[in-house]
């Protein structure tokens, strides 16, 4: 072929690609940017918005009928149409997304489509990749105090209620735990470790009484420790039937044994009735030490860490949204705190992992556990990280000059209008969010649960498991409400700040 006719070969099959362009295609195009200005004025406005996005969802029907007969129309041809918009249309997300809904309420789109829009709109925005999670950056919303209070004094404000919980938990280490403690210690005395083949047996308080973050209402979390490898189920079922199950006295102590397949971290729990206080012991949580130390010393590179990570477990433990079978548990709400200041711009934290990432003799800890699925991990855990404070100061200057109200303002805007549009796994081993598909597919592996569908998705800084994934679909609805609620009253200044933070309403 010769270049004349390769010429008008071209032409012909560009003639030809015109010609299969179907017709619908350009009008549909119109009525797509039509709808996406309507909106963007119906949102812009200040009235009533659901009569006109109902009005524009009759108009989106009728006009769509007239391009492709309802026998015609497929939800992908115009998902296809819709996402085309999203690298033209200016500030796309919000009217994208209620077009979006209204051609799913017409039945024009299905949720399977609505879903690849929704994804798609992340991606621009976001995106799941790991280069621009590296740089994703946050940035409060300025705040301005209206009234005769300054942020100064709102900041008092919140210095006085981390005093107040710190007198607190000072006086429940003095009456209650060091009591409970020597109780404990005294019982396990008469456990003769050695027939059961266990030498150099010692105990470790991990948790919230040594992490820095104690508030009140806590328990005492205890770690058996052994240079054995035990079977954790089995060894505590043995020492609660041969030693505990004895001790078992209703009006004084109760204790009960938690240890089925179920259970992540099998546990003797003691119940001290006279100090209303609780000890929970485990075996060989080594990680549980490590974390608390990690989150020690998180504490002690900037004090508004420690400030605002108790301010959180307050409102999280007054909100009933914190612990238990059907909540983030304080551990979890504590690490979407530290991301959180480590991603806020300026950040105020590092990444004390990755500062300490390059140190030539790393320590590693093999770490043997069966999981709820009855899968077997056996691994070694790198488990260093910097503690030293004068080495994180020079490699991270602070720069951060926000007090406690922007601060935790910060926080609640960030967990109620960002987070929920990235949907990524945080993650404070990497100082920032990384791509929740890559998480979830290590995750399955020693869970039964899929992390992609959680609302807050949390990778452990040493062990594979996310301490966000305890929330079923309903306690997720209450706890966005909860931190919804909260930004907009502070955020607003409002008055009821305490009795929403207090949950006392």
């Amino acid at each position: 072929m010769n270049d004349r006719d390769s010429e008008i070969a071209s032409m012909a099959s560009s003639r030809a690609t015109k010609k299969r362009t179907p017709k619908y295609i350009k009008p549909t195009q119109k009525l797509i940017e039509t709808l996406l200005n309507k909106i963007s004025e119906v949102i812009s406005s200040k009235d009533d918005n659901q009569e006109k996005l109902d009005e524009l969802g009759n108009y989106l029907k009728t006009e769509y009928d007239k391009i492709l007969p309802p026998d015609s129309q497929e939800p992908a041809i115009f998902s296809e149409l819709l996402l085309t918009t999203i690298s033209t249309f200016k500030n796309p997300t919000e009217s994208i997304k209620l077009l979006s809904k209204l051609a799913v309420d017409q039945n024009i789109l299905d949720r399977k489509e609505h879903k690849r829009v929704y994804k798609a709109l992340i991606v621009k925005e976001i995106g799941f990749d790991t280069e621009k999670l590296k740089s994703f950056k946050f940035t409060p919303t300025p705040l301005k105090p209206s009234g005769k209070f300054t942020l100064e004094q709102y900041d008092a404000f919140l210095e006085r209620l981390v005093k107040e919980q710190d007198e607190e938990v000072a006086k429940i280490e003095q009456e209650k735990m060091m009591p409970v403690f020597e109780q404990f210690i005294a019982i396990m005395d008469q456990v003769d470790f050695k027939s059961m083949g266990l030498n150099d047996i010692t105990f470790s308080i991990f948790g919230s009484f040594v992490n820095n973050f104690g508030t009140s209402g806590g328990d005492i979390d205890v770690s058996l420790n052994t240079h054995n490898y035990v079977d954790e189920r089995a060894l505590l079922k043995l020492i609660y039937e041969c030693y505990l199950q004895e001790l078992d006295k209703e009006d004084e102590l109760k204790i009960s044994l938690h240890n089925g397949n179920g259970i992540r971290i099998p546990l003797i729990k003691f119940e001290f009735v006279k100090y209303e206080f609780s000890l929970d012991l485990c075996v060989n949580n080594l990680l549980g030490v490590i974390n608390s130390k990690l989150l020690y010393v998180y504490s002690t590179v900037d004090d508004r860490c420690e400030k605002l990570g108790k301010l959180v477990k307050i409102w999280a433990k007054n909100n009933k949204i914190c612990s238990g079978q059907n909540a983030i548990s304080s551990y979890g709400f504590l690490l979407m705190m530290i991301n959180y200041l480590q991603m806020v711009d300026p950040p105020v934290l590092p990444s004390l992992q990755e500062l300490n990432s390059d140190k030539r003799e790393p320590t590693y800890l093999r770490i043997k556990r069966v999981f709820e699925n009855g899968f077997k991990f056996d691994d070694e855990l790198r488990l260093d990280f910097e503690t030293d404070l004068e080495s994180i100061g020079k490699a991270f200057p602070k720069r951060n000059k926000m007090g406690l109200w922007e601060l935790l303002t910060g926080f609640f805007e960030f967990f109620s209008k960002v987070y929920p549009e990235i949907k990524a796994t945080l993650s404070i081993k990497h100082g920032q969010m990384i791509p929740r598909k890559g998480w979830s597919h290590k995750l399955k592996k020693y869970s039964n649960k899929n992390a992609e569908s959680f609302y807050i998705s949390i990778e452990d800084p040493f062990d594979v498991h996310d301490p966000g994934r305890n929330i079923s679909t309903g306690n997720e609805s209450v706890i966005k409400e909860k931190i919804e609620k909260t930004y907009q009253v502070m955020s607003e200044f409002n008055k009821t700040f305490v009795e929403v933070f207090t949950n006392s309403t």
